[in-house]
């Protein structure tokens, strides 16, 4: 055995759904796209903190590794969308990611796009209304729950 560090699923995957996902509704949308001459755009939201560490540091065997770093903490959000040939959307902003912040970032998506916009999304209770990507002008908006497990009722 050595140290090793794990590679980090969330306990919602379900494989199963996953599996199909990937084999039914993926390639679905893939050859509507490819039809309608339009980019696949993979989006996501997270957060960032200037306090995080990550991963792993050289010292000197016995002695532990010290990361210095600044007291003054800030944090922000970013919401971004890629696609399968590597285009980088991105924005940064304060605060919670909101409708709002959504609109705004899905206008300047389309606005950069020169092909129409297909976008792949993680289900949020805002942005179930197809409504609200047909407003900003986008092609086609896909929500999904890939590979969630579903909550007991």
């Amino acid at each position: 055995m050595s140290p090793q560090k794990p590679i980090r699923r969330a306990y919602e995957r379900n494989p199963v759904a996953v599996g199909q996902w990937l084999h039914k509704e993926y390639p679905a949308i893939r050859y509507k796209a490819r039809k309608e001459r339009a980019q696949i755009h993979w989006g996501d939201e997270m957060g960032i903190r200037s306090d995080h560490q990550v991963g792993r540091s050289w010292g000197i065997k016995g002695q532990k590794p010290v990361v210095e770093g600044t007291g003054k903490r800030f944090r922000c959000n970013m919401i971004s969308s890629i696609t399968n040939q590597g285009t980088l959307r991105f924005k940064v902003f304060e605060g919670s990611f909101n409708v709002s912040v959504f609109q705004d970032f899905l206008k300047r998506l389309i606005k950069s796009s020169k092909n129409r916009v297909f976008l792949i999304w993680e289900h949020y209770a805002f942005v179930q209304t197809t409504q609200l990507g047909i407003s900003c002008g986008l092609n086609k908006l896909f929500l999904t729950k890939i590979g969630r497990r579903q909550e007991a009722k």
